[in-house]
């Protein structure tokens, strides 16, 4: 492999001599940087790249860096260069070889067209209003493209850059991909996140068919894969399933122009297979397939016809696992696996058919230093080529174009492999032996080795490379890692430096304990605890540690913030500022360095501290004080007369790592030699120390010179305390020696005393993620954080609570109150280092009354409140009483006036019946005095002559007349009530009758003549008489 620095070169070769064979088939690896690569095998890339794409054939790859820099990489003339410098984001290339066009989407929604040769600009397209993360062009003519947004699709026609179609779709649901059918691009494919996959048509837009199962709805595709002649569509994303839909026949029917068809009833004949990943693989971030023709002696693996020849190739899959799978689909049967057409439902399964099964050939991204986890892929377009004599034209040359794969790893760096050396070697009779990592997320996976194993199933899929004879698989967290710098810095030569030299050279310091402590630069998990930001327990850092230098000290807060974030353990210790900032400063420009190292001395050399925490150790003082009484009786007998205990002059040097007593030079030179050792030689310098000081301690009568002198600097040369150290831990017994009791602490295997002491108990960081600590009382620590946060929470409320009432009376007593808070302040920070317990009584006992006092204050206001609404309510009850009179009285009104209203309509119905019976009456008297006159006439006209009188009086009446007329008919009106019923006589009186009568004065006048001769027949016969 060779790296190719291109930031500060705009152009060169590629090759100076042809790349060398490897089992990978890695044949180049691109940074940004120089300093990209360092020799840990780690980089640090601050201008990544953001984008890269092979032209068709894979004779070009371009790729973009976060500045903007477009670069091409010519295979074909071994030659790189850069094309353009946009000064903007790149998020996707896509070649148009036909026009000779680069499509490049930018971070501001817009796309520029670039000629592929000179990198000049032709045209820029504009419309989307989110960020491009797809572009296609339609093969063959490349007069149409396609670019997708997260929720719009717009069809281009690059001949006028124009759009042409724009595809909408719900918030709810996002776009997954939109591209072009192979080999033509007649059809257009659009997959969305809801499990929807549409087939348009490219002329007419119309939609020609929609794939779905109804025994699988819910289908969360993610990205989706034709073969070379576009017969069959792989489809994957949020669910451990491939979906394989056979588009043949479907094609079939499309070449015939008949877009009316409707397949919406016959979609699950569309379903060929169902690929059942594993249970490590939960989904699938990205699938590709390339087919046999372009790979060399790939024909090797398919011995069986039944395979269809444009299923014959290799599929490419992206797990989130970050790992990256060469499946090859066969017939031969095995075992343990489990066929991929098994897991269709019955009724789409014919009664002949043969189980097909997915082999993992190969597997990229170990997690390794030489394999680490990856990011993303990209393959050469196929689909456009005659790849009929691929194998013919490449042979000839070191790597295969048409075969080539380009990588980007979690740490920025791009490799370019050739899946054809990978095959070479898949077949070659000597297979070397590799380690394999295996991250399986059982947790009941072990230690395991797999001999012979040549090509796994992938239904039953190990993570293991299929092209080993011999492979070791180990778990997660593996104890022992490679050597990054290959035996050069091993222990036993380093303690031979040590020996010579006494320390490490400055120079070389910081690499050197990197490589020995085997830190495995864990950037993600790392920006994970840093975004935590700052714990709690820190957040007061700087008044218990004042520093003159800012920046150290905001970094000593991040290191031990993300020390308590990974531990809660340690966000309860109140020493680990002084023990980890010496490793800090030494690794100040780096914190991702200082957290692994000061976690790896945790680890190991701090392991057994915390097992009586919060208490000191005592298992590991006794240790310390063991190995005094036995080297130095006198001194120890001296310590016991004056009460002075390993609290006093063992654990202050421990809980600094012994930086409190030594300047930072000799402090490097102690620990150069502590890394080297196992963590035994601790517990010896710190006996030691004590030993070479003998003399003036044996002077020393009084507890707090003792203290003292443990926390101030030492005059002792550190080369004789390492000595001494040393001779300790070869001349103690065996029942004291350290070495021994922390093995028996941390139970190692006792048969394991000629190893290498380090080597034994030293376990280093895992990767990607750290390990999980546990040696420690959860139940202490885990209550005094809840204490701690339940304190901290009583004190929000109370806090919030006392602003809220004392914001009515802020204005009139607000000097008053700073002033108080502030003397009350400064009397609680002076006793709070000697009274803590007493404190936080006293402090609960305070929020206990002005709870009481906040309780009455608000049981006053809710009186008062009470009061209130009483009053309100009262007030309320007398409206509403008055309300409900008005009602009353209007109802009554208004049944006074119904009353007298029925009342009327009463004597209205009597009036009428009585006018009617007197009109009778009237009638039956005309009648009869009509006949009686007729008969008087009759009579007299036979007898004597007509009585002038009569005449007289029936053509001229008087005045009289009308009176007599009137008095004749209040007669007949009396003579009506004398004969009409009681009901009659009780309803209508006289009065009444006769207001009537004078009402209808104009029907007596009408009647007045025919009444006439009556009345004059009547005076006639009175005179007479």
């Amino acid at each position: 492999m060779r790296g190719l620095f291109i930031l500060r070169e705009k152009s060169g070769v590629l090759f100076r001599n042809n790349p060398a064979n490897n089992p990978r088939g890695e044949i180049l690896s691109v940074c940004s940087s120089k300093s990209d690569s360092t020799g840990n095998g780690r980089s640090t890339i601050s201008n990544q790249i953001s984008a890269y794409h092979f032209s068709p054939g894979g004779y070009k790859l371009y790729f973009a860096l976060n500045s903007g820099d477009l670069y091409c990489l010519d295979f074909a003339k071994n030659w790189y260069q850069l094309i353009a410098s946009l000064n903007r984001g790149i998020t996707y290339i896509c070649l148009c070889e036909p026009r000779g066009y680069v499509l490049l989407g930018l971070n501001d929604n817009s796309i520029r067209i670039l000629d592929d040769e000179s990198g000049k600009e032709i045209n820029s397209l504009s419309g989307h209003t989110y960020r491009i993360s797809y572009i296609s062009v339609q093969p063959v003519s490349g007069r149409y493209g396609l670019s997708t947004a997260l929720s719009e699709t717009i069809l281009w026609d690059l001949d006028t850059s124009t759009c042409r179609c724009r595809l909408h779709i719900g918030q709810k649901v996002n776009m997954v991909s939109v591209t072009f059918i192979p080999p033509r691009g007649e059809q257009i494919v659009s997959c969305f996140q809801d499990g929807s996959i549409y087939v348009w048509s490219t002329d007419s837009l119309q939609c020609l068919l929609r794939l779905s199962n109804s025994d699988y709805p819910n289908q969360l595709y993610r990205t989706i894969t034709f073969t070379s002649k576009g017969h069959y569509l792989f489809a994957a994303g949020r669910s451990p399933f491939v979906y394989l839909w056979d588009l043949k026949g479907y094609v079939n029917c499309l070449s015939q122009d008949s877009p009316d068809v409707d397949y919406s009833n016959s979609n699950n004949r569309f379903l060929r297979e169902l690929i059942k990943l594993p249970e490590p693989i939960k989904s699938v971030r990205r699938i590709e397939w390339i087919p046999k023709s372009c790979l060399i002696d790939f024909n090797q693996f398919y011995h069986d016809s039944m395979i269809c020849d444009e299923l014959s190739g290799l599929l490419l899959l992206l797990g989130t696992d970050k790992r990256l799978r060469l499946l090859i689909r066969t017939c031969e049967n095995s075992r343990k696996s489990l066929a991929c057409t098994e897991n269709l439902p019955k009724h789409q399964l014919s009664k002949n058919s043969t189980p097909i099964y997915w082999k993992c050939l190969f597997t990229f991204g170990c997690g390794s230093l030489e394999d680490p986890l990856l990011s993303s892929f990209s393959l050469p377009a196929y689909s456009i080529l005659d790849l009929s004599d691929c194998q013919g034209k490449e042979r000839n040359k070191s790597f295969n174009c048409h075969s080539l794969l380009a990588i980007l790893d979690d740490h920025g760096l791009l490799h370019i492999n050739d899946l054809s050396i990978v095959i070479s070697f898949l077949n070659s009779s000597s297979i070397p032996v590799i380690k394999v990592k295996n991250e399986i997320s059982n947790e009941k996976s072990s230690l395991k080795h797999t001999e012979n194993n040549t090509r796994n199933d992938f239904p039953t899929f190990k993570m293991s490379t299929s092209y080993n004879k011999h492979i070791c698989t180990t778990n997660p967290g593996p104890l022992h890692k490679k050597d990054p710098t290959n035996g050069f810095l091993d222990r036993k030569r380093l303690r031979l430096l040590l020996r010579e030299f006494g320390k490490f050279p400055n120079k070389y310091r910081l690499f050197i304990w990197r490589s020995v402590l085997q830190i495995p630069c864990n950037t993600q998990a790392f920006s994970i605890l840093q975004k935590k930001g700052i714990h709690p327990a820190y957040d007061l850092l700087s008044t218990r540690y004042p520093m003159r230098s800012q920046r150290l000290l905001k970094a000593l807060q991040k290191t031990c913030s993300a020390l308590a974030y990974w531990c809660p353990l340690f966000g309860e210790t109140d020493w680990l500022p002084l023990f980890v900032f010496p490793f800090l400063k030494l690794h100040q420009n780096n914190l991702l360095h200082a957290f692994e190292v000061a976690a790896t001395v945790l680890i190991n050399w701090c392991g057994t501290w915390f097992e009586f925490f919060p208490n000191p150790p005592i298992n590991i003082l006794c240790m310390i004080e063991n190995i005094i009484a036995y080297a130095d009786p006198e001194l120890y007998r001296h310590f016991v007369q004056y009460n002075i205990t390993t609290e006093i002059y063992a654990w202050p040097l421990l809980q600094t790592g012994l930086s409190e007593v030594f300047n930072e030079d000799e402090w490097f030179c102690l620990w150069d030699s502590l890394i080297c050792y196992s963590p035994s030689l601790l517990l010896a310098a710190v006996a030691s120390y004590s030993i070479c000081a003998r003399g003036p301690l044996l002077m020393v009568q009084n507890t707090d010179t003792f203290e003292a002198y443990y926390h101030s600097q030492s005059t002792l040369p550190i080369s004789n305390i390492i000595e001494r150290a040393h001779q300790l831990l070869t001349s103690i017994p065996s029942d004291i020696h350290p070495e021994k009791l922390l093995y028996s602490l941390i139970q190692t295997d006792t048969q394991n005393k000629n190893k290498e002491n380090t080597c034994l108990s030293f376990q280093p960081l895992t990767s990607p993620y750290y390990p999980i600590i546990t040696r420690y009382p959860k139940f202490i620590v885990n209550y005094h954080i809840q204490e701690r946060e339940r304190i901290r929470e009583e004190e929000k409320e109370y806090l919030r609570q006392k602003a809220t009432i004392e914001d009515m009376q802020r204005r009139a007593q607000l000097m008053t109150n700073e002033e108080h808070n502030w003397y009350r302040q400064q009397q609680l920070l002076l006793d709070a280092e000697d009274h803590r317990r007493t404190l936080l009584a006293e402090e609960e006992n305070k929020l206990r009354e002005q709870r009481k006092r906040l309780s009455a204050l608000i049981r006053e206001v809710k009186l008062h409140e009470l009061s209130l609404a009483e009053e309100s309510r009262c007030h309320f009850r007398q409206l509403d009483i008055r309300r409900r009179q008005c009602e009353l009285n209007k109802l009554e009104q208004e049944l006074t006036r119904l009353t007298n209203c029925r009342i009327d309509e009463i004597d209205a119905a009597t009036y009428a019946a009585e006018l009617a019976g007197l009109r009778e009456k009237l009638h039956q008297r005309r009648a009869e005095t009509l006949a009686i006159i007729n008969e008087q006439l009759q009579s007299r006209d036979r007898n004597q002559p007509p009585n002038k009188e009569c005449l007289f009086l029936t053509s001229s009446p008087d005045t009289n007349d009308s009176i007599t007329h009137d008095r004749y008919l209040e007669r007949n009106v009396n003579e009506v009530h004398s004969h009409s019923p009681d009901y009659v006589k009780t309803s209508v009186d006289s009065d009444v009758a006769k207001s009537n009568l004078k009402r209808n004065s104009s029907y007596n006048k009408f009647n007045a003549i025919t009444m006439f001769p009556f009345t004059s027949t009547k005076l006639g016969t009175q005179t007479v008489n």
